[in-house]
């Protein structure tokens, strides 16, 4: 029998504790997302994207109509896949959002392997991947049905090339510049991490010129490529959610606000400046070990950069309206800060790291969100917690069927707020309008924004536009009335389809006529303007002229009637049409 010298038993022992530990943090990691499983509602504007794509009316949100309302071109297109294979895109959308999630939590686990046998440090403990697993919003938005799994993951993976470089000797700038082109082409703001990257090349590759254009070549040429896709298809250099959400403005107020209320769950996050600390400060060490000395000091310069700068740009949009989203693809880089900090100061010990650690995950896992239920903070929401499983549960798809039911095949117009979207997609609408911001509409997006409102939300269309330019023929949300201010300029003309209550927007009698054959239940409008016509002379000159507007932008500027225009007109002494 041939006996293991002790030191190759123990290497043995060390790597087989290292994937465990990474075996386990990917697991709970996967089973955590599983349990918080949702679907977001802006999630379905990238669905209806991508079926009228399958259906052959482009990339498009309306047929016909030209409006790049996503900012996640690859997800969008992946979110395509599901319709040709006959799968529904909510539970592709969580599955692979899940299968990110742990490829994000392998590449770190990796990174730390790597880190380990280029310093010599045992035993190696993958203690970025464990954090990340217990970092409740990473496991929340896995499953939002977004692009934030999927973006994270391409961004650490840009950093885990830059990495494999630095602990092996061969850097590979083509692949870290392609992985970086997919994170610009999954969100706008990969450029970030993208730029970041090419810094880090520029500095510390050798031979820096040749490295650092082969990664430019790779990351600007696909990359200028779409956008000049973009400007031919589109007709914009952004995408329209750019103008929507007025991401040229900066807000600094409400973007140091998000960020401190992401803090204040996961303010363990702040280990990563100690871990910085200990990175960066120069201590004497022994000749054969400067060179290693040197790779950690450099890794934690780029992480820290790489967290820094795209939180610093979260900041200054203003953040997001769903609490810790945005900060999700910073998070790994900040856990890598923390971890490079802990395996300088520890080396070769055991107990520290895993103290640290399990510390350090607890810390993540039992401070409470800032806000509960459905509680709004500076106009930021636990999206999560405010949704559930709503958007996913029978009613919604009650709610298509009754669309489908009473729309399918009619040129109807309808005006729509947020969670809505998903029966939008499902009801086969064949145009709707996304009023709350304007994600999908180039006119509502590009509005002035006068004053500051809850982020994401501050370009309400005006009625105006949905009926006369839109023309838009009833609306379903609850919230209608108030976003819409609906009551002020339009009388409340009910609708109901099997129990769903609705407005007349514009009165198109040949819509009107089609929707009463199939079953709904519509106010009759024009019995009530010969009401109102009755009792003209009980009216004062200001009620009437009220009411004519009113009667203008949602019946007259339809329907030629100058019957019941006549007597409106004659009273308020304009001349006749």
């Amino acid at each position: 029998m041939i006996h293991q010298p002790d030191s190759i038993k123990s290497t043995r022992r060390n790597q087989l504790t290292f994937f465990i530990l990474l075996a386990v943090a990917v697991v709970y990691g996967i089973v955590s997302a599983f349990q918080k499983r949702w679907v977001c509602d802006d999630a379905f504007i990238s669905y209806r994207y991508a079926l009228n794509l399958v259906e052959g009316h482009g990339l498009v949100y309306n047929a016909g109509e030209r409006v790049e309302g996503y900012s996640n071109f690859l997800w969008t297109l992946w979110c395509a896949v599901p319709i040709v294979l006959g799968i529904r895109c909510e539970t592709w959308s969580m599955m692979w959002g899940i299968v990110c999630y742990a490829g994000t939590l392998t590449l770190l686990g990796d990174i730390s392997r790597r880190l380990a046998i280029r310093i010599g440090a045992t035993p190696a403990i993958p203690i970025a991947a464990i954090l990340c697993a217990a970092h409740a919003d990473m496991a929340v938005f896995a499953t939002s049905g977004l692009e934030t799994s999927l973006f994270t993951m391409l961004a650490t993976a840009g950093y885990w090339v830059f990495v494999c470089g630095e602990t092996t000797g061969r850097h590979r700038p083509i692949a870290a510049g392609i992985v970086m082109t997919l994170a610009a082409l999954t969100r706008p703001d990969g450029v970030i991490f993208g730029a970041v990257l090419g810094a880090a090349y520029l500095a510390v590759a050798k031979p820096r010129w040749r490295i650092s254009f082969l990664y430019v070549a790779a990351f600007v040429i696909p990359h200028a490529a779409f956008i000049a896709w973009r400007l031919w298809y589109y007709g914009d250099f952004f995408p329209n959610t750019y103008y929507a959400k007025s991401g040229n403005l900066a807000w600094w107020s409400q973007g140091w606000a998000y960020l401190m209320l992401y803090l204040q769950k996961y303010w363990a996050v702040g280990a990563c400046l100690l871990g910085l600390t200990a990175c960066v400060i120069p201590r004497r060490i022994e000749t054969n070990e400067r060179e290693d000395d040197r790779v950690i000091r450099r890794l934690a310069v780029v992480a820290a950069v790489m967290a820094g700068a795209y939180t610093l740009f979260i900041v200054r949009v203003g953040g997001d309206f769903m609490f810790g989203r945005m900060l999700v693809p910073a998070t790994p880089f900040y856990m890598v800060l923390v971890e490079l900090g802990i395996v300088r100061v520890a080396r070769h010990r055991f107990a520290l790291p895993i103290g640290a650690t399990a510390v350090l995950a607890c810390c993540m896992v039992l401070p409470r969100y800032p806000m509960t239920g459905r509680e709004m903070i500076s106009g930021i929401v636990n999206e999560h917690s405010f949704y559930g499983t709503y958007l996913l549960d029978e009613s919604q798809d009650k709610r298509s069927a009754i669309y489908r039911k009473y729309f399918e095949g009619l040129p109807v117009t309808l005006a729509f707020l947020g969670a809505e979207a998903h029966a939008m997609y499902r009801g086969r609408i064949a145009t709707a309008i996304e009023c709350e911001a304007g994600l999908t509409d180039r006119t509502i997006a590009r509005q002035a924004l006068v004053k500051r409102g809850r982020i994401g939300h501050e370009k309400n269309a005006s009625i105006d536009y949905v009926i006369r330019e839109r023309k838009a023929h009833f609306t379903f949300h609850d919230s209608a009335i108030e976003v819409l201010h609906l009551t002020d300029h339009v009388l409340p003309v009910r609708v109901s389809l099997d129990g769903l209550p609705g407005f007349v927007l514009s009165w198109e009698p040949a819509m009107v006529e089609d929707v009463r054959r199939r079953g709904g239940q519509i106010e009759d409008l024009p019995a009530m303007i010969d009401r109102f016509i009755a009792d003209l002379s009980k009216a004062g000159d200001a009620e009437v002229a009220d009411l004519y507007r009113r009667l203008t932008l949602m019946y007259f500027s339809t329907v030629s009637d100058p019957v019941r225009e006549s007597p409106f007109r004659q009273r308020l002494k304009l001349p006749s049409t």
